[in-house]
């Protein structure tokens, strides 16, 4: 069984989908052109792939040739598209960097744009690094190497379309964004007094009787708010009493994996609230936990064949601690066993065939088994009537890891560690800096479905409330909720955010919801709203347009139009903004004299205006270092994957030229870059840089080539 699941993980590497894709009803045909920007032909194999892609959604290609003249995007769709038919148009780019380890580098970037014959525009962007065997292999070769993140952004841009497609007749015009709301059930509200048992609302590590009556009867309040889903913590049969200091309250110590827990209401009002969801047009997100059991849990003496005797994690930088050891005591599930798989996924089918969620979440993904995981991820979806969306939540602020983790286990959405931790630092942090959150939202490129595969948010259960975060001021917190809610992605906003409620630690950070006080549901909801109107938000293109410390301008493609969002950091800013700008969001504040716009401290304003054609897609970056040390190699490493993505192993190295250390890169326009310079030392040791990351920001327009003179001592 062992070696079935190995067969199967590494099948999953190769393959381009692996969801259930959405298929029209009948027939319908679709112009699609593919140009590979180096003046050699786009390699079979991967339109093939493009073809079968298409096929499966009951799409038929009509193969059109473009003139190698028509240069831009939007003329080459305009060409492809007619009054009858959609058009797809698939474009890449191969640049070779250099030779490493005796590998040749590529990247290999580009974009899919799908146009509607009304002119409604889907578009994703890819863009990754390949390494080649031979100096002989073109761009072609590169291209075929990256097969798998074309043909993902195909699959992204598609499947977009087709939904909205399919769900148009239905849709309001005043629908839901697709933010999801998360419920810490006990903390929520007491909507039948009757199932409460032993509470003490005074005690902040007892249980104080939320149930799931009590979200029930606060859906119309959710649904006026523009979410469009609901994540419940988990509502398994728990354990009710503490561990020491520490309360159960949350769910996640289960001493039933077949039962719903009774104080919360049992299987009738999870019934009932996923059947009043239902009539509201909104979804159930269930919390799944197949990590562990809980304390003391009946199962883990009755079945201890399940279940791994290691002890605790001792070393957690050991990955086989990780994964096969308890955390924190918690009995830890051997889900690398035949008996503990077939429990695991036995069980929670009947859960997704009794409640049909839309989504789960898997708790604790850094400690399972990633082999388990991708078995788990396809049974779940096999018994779904429905999409199913399986999300990970896997613990790691390296977004190269938490990428490779979302396509080895299967995931459909990871939570965006990286992200949450660039934004509090550069909002909240001791030394705020927006260009770091710059840096951390233009990297949904390297996920699997790029942005569709990334949850965002400025708190949960696990961390400290943001209010806290932002040490209490409330001019930070908006800006902190406004930049979560205006990213790409799918954002997720915890219960009491609106408040806000406060809290640094558990159980603190883990209060009760307050229905009386709702400072920020304004501020929140016109945020949705806005995410309402221009669904877009979660998919479009991020470019960045400026990355100072305390100012930060990015552009957000939605349709036909573009909306530039101006965030003001510690201190205001005037900016200019075009003529023809309209106000989308923003206080009265955000007024445009003379051409510009007065942001004042922690503001944001966002503007609608026609979308600008980009100009440029990649440009040279000069990095040249005054002072490095000449005896040792110097490697240039940073966030995104052009810089090795935090890895000195894939990282590009500078060589000596009249006296100075440089290397050149080829960057994305419109993306801001963290990055430190590293020594290897004489034993080959890594050797970094004191002090903060240094950050770049490659604008999109300018001469073409960028210089960034650096000095080795600061």
């Amino acid at each position: 069984m062992r070696a079935l699941r190995l067969a199967s993980a590494l099948l999953l590497l190769t393959a381009c989908v692996t969801a259930e894709p959405v298929r029209l009803e009948a027939p319908q045909a679709i112009n699609v052109s593919f140009l590979l920007e180096n003046d050699v032909p786009f390699p079979a194999e991967v339109i093939t792939a493009v073809d079968d892609i298409l096929k499966a959604r009951n799409l038929t290609p009509v193969r059109v040739e473009l003139d190698p003249a028509t240069r831009l995007s939007q003329n080459r769709l305009a060409v492809l598209t007619d009054t009858e038919t959609d058009a797809l148009l698939v474009e890449a780019q191969a640049v070779y960097y250099s030779q490493l380890n005796g590998l040749m580098r590529w990247v290999v970037s580009g974009k899919v744009s799908l146009r509607t014959k009304t002119g409604e525009i889907f578009d994703a962007s890819f863009d990754r690094p390949v390494f080649l065997r031979r100096i002989n292999q073109d761009a072609d070769d590169a291209l075929l190497q990256a097969q798998e993140s074309v043909t993902g952004a195909v699959v992204s841009v598609v499947d977009g379309y087709l939904r909205g497609l399919l769900k148009k007749d239905a849709a309001p015009d005043e629908g839901a964004s697709d933010g999801i709301y998360f419920a810490l059930v006990d903390r929520f509200k007491n909507g039948d007094p009757t199932n409460d048992g032993q509470v003490d609302p005074a005690d902040p590590a007892a249980f104080h009787g939320g149930d799931l009556i009590g979200v029930v009867q606060d859906l119309e309040r959710l649904k006026a708010l523009h979410v469009s889903s609901v994540w419940l913590s988990p509502v398994y049969a728990m354990r009710t009493d503490k561990v020491g200091e520490h309360g159960a309250f949350h769910g996640y110590w289960v001493t039933d994996f077949d039962k719903v827990e009774p104080r919360f209401g049992g299987e009738i009002a999870l019934k009932t609230l996923a059947a009043e969801l239902k009539k509201r047009d909104m979804d159930l997100m269930l919390d799944f936990v197949v990590n562990h059991a809980g304390y003391e849990a009946p199962i883990v003496k009755k079945r201890p064949e399940l279940f791994h005797q290691n002890g605790d994690i001792q070393d957690w930088n050991d990955p086989l601690q990780i994964v096969t050891y308890d955390v924190h005591g918690l009995p830890d599930f051997a889900q690398e066993r035949e008996e503990t798989s077939r429990f695991l996924i036995e069980t929670h089918q009947k859960w997704v065939r009794e409640y049909q969620p839309r989504r789960i979440r898997i708790d604790a993904a850094k400690h399972i088994d990633t082999l388990f995981l991708k078995e788990f991820t396809d049974a779940m979806r096999e018994v779904s009537t429905g999409p199913l969306d399986v999300v990970g939540e896997y613990w790691d602020g390296n977004a190269d890891a938490l990428a490779e983790k979302t396509q080895a286990a299967g995931f459909d959405q990871v939570f965006d560690f990286p992200l949450y931790y660039a934004l509090t630092q550069s909002v909240c942090g001791p030394s705020p800096d927006l260009s770091r959150y710059g840096a951390a939202l233009t990297l949904a490129r390297i996920y699997p479905r790029q942005a569709r595969s990334l949850l965002v948010f400025a708190d949960n259960h696990d961390l400290p409330r943001i209010h806290s975060v932002c040490g209490e001021d409330l001019s930070k917190t908006k800006l902190a909720l406004a930049e979560t809610l205006l990213a790409r992605g799918t954002p997720v906003i915890s219960w009491g955010t609106e408040v806000p409620l406060t809290g640094e630690q558990e159980p603190d950070n883990r209060a009760d919801m307050d229905f009386d006080k709702r400072t920020l549901e304004e501020h929140i909801k016109a945020l949705l709203a806005l995410r309402a109107k221009y669904p877009e938000l979660a998919t479009g293109p991020t470019k960045v347009r400026t990355a100072k410390k305390t100012l930060l301008v990015v552009d957000r493609e939605v349709k036909d139009r573009t909306l530039r969002i101006f965030a003001a950091g510690d201190k205001p800013h005037q900016v200019q903004v075009p003529k023809d700008a309209e106000l989308l969001f923003g206080t009265d504040d955000c007024t445009v004299t003379d051409g510009l716009v007065a942001l004042a401290q922690h503001e944001v304003c966002v503007f609608g205006l026609p979308t600008e054609e980009a100009q440029c897609i990649t440009r040279p970056v000069k990095f040249s270092v005054e002072g490095a040390p000449s005896d040792r190699d110097v490697l240039l490493v940073g966030s995104a994957p052009e810089l090795g993505g935090w890895d000195p192993g894939r990282a590009p190295s500078l060589s000596l030229t009249e006296g100075q250390e440089e290397v050149f890169v080829d960057l994305p326009c419109g993306e801001v870059f963290e990055y430190k310079l590293v020594l290897q030392d004489e034993v080959g040791a890594m050797v970094w840089q004191d002090g903060d990351n240094r950050t770049l920001f490659v604008p999109g327009d300018g001469p073409g080539e960028l210089i960034s003179p650096l000095k080795w001592n600061r």
